[in-house]
């Protein structure tokens, strides 16, 4: 009799810790479950956008920025620095290259204009451009612009003709008018306009009237200069 008592004592036992552990373990994975549905899972979905994103960065930052679109410049200026202004991707940077040498970058706006302001010296310049982006994409290089600096007055030298030339003779009323100045220049005669060929040289007529003739020359180069000259000629019939 006591023997059964002792083996319904250990079933009881038994039955105790195996109601607990089973209590614990609905516990236990109610917890996991909870701690899945409100932890693991948002985490996890924003682990994924987070590789996404990174992703497409990656794979926008490949790729270069586009090629500065540059104001096309003058061949020729009197005046520097000389003003470039173009459009190019918004918040990028433009970075020119003169004679040679690189200038500090410019940030473009949002808008995608951007201003640079470059120091040409007396002579040929030669400058190009390039973009840069915030991931050190670099796009391709413009085509070369090339712009000569010239501050001088343009020179003119006129043919068989000086101030106070005397011409006779009604045959030789109406003048020829030759001479040499800057290639493509625009001279004035007078405000009677014509332009220098390649060479510089140009031509024209002038009719003159009996007594003097004040002939004024005004001479225009590419880069803006002027020079002038008057001389007087007299004509008798």
């Amino acid at each position: 009799m006591p023997k059964k008592r002792i083996q319904s004592r250990l079933v009881r036992k038994q039955h105790k810790q195996l109601v607990r552990q089973t209590v614990w373990s609905s516990i236990i994975g109610i917890v996991l479950v909870l701690a899945f549905i409100f932890w693991v899972l948002p985490n996890s979905v924003r682990l994924l956008g987070l590789l996404l994103d990174t992703t497409l960065i990656e794979e926008t930052d490949a790729i270069p920025p586009q090629v500065p679109i540059l104001s096309q410049p003058n061949k020729a200026t009197g005046e520097t620095p000389l003003l470039v202004k173009g459009f190019a991707e918004p918040d990028s940077q433009v970075i020119f290259v003169l004679n040679g040498g690189q200038l500090d970058p410019v940030v473009v706006g949002e808008e995608g204009t951007f201003e640079q302001s470059l120091p040409l010296t007396e002579g040929d310049n030669i400058f190009l451009a390039y973009s840069k982006d915030e991931a050190e994409n670099e796009s391709r290089e413009t085509k070369l612009y090339e712009v000569a600096l010239d501050t001088e007055p343009p020179a003119i030298a006129l043919d068989e003709l000086a101030d106070g030339t005397q011409i006779v003779g009604k045959d030789n009323r109406q003048l020829v008018i030759q001479g040499v100045t800057e290639p493509q220049a625009r001279v004035h005669i007078n405000d009677r306009p014509v332009l220098a060929n390649s060479q510089g040289a140009f031509r024209s007529s002038y009719r003159l009237n009996e007594g003097d003739n004040e002939l004024l020359f005004k001479v225009v180069d590419l880069a803006g200069n002027e020079n002038e000259l008057t001389l007087t000629v007299k004509f008798k019939l």
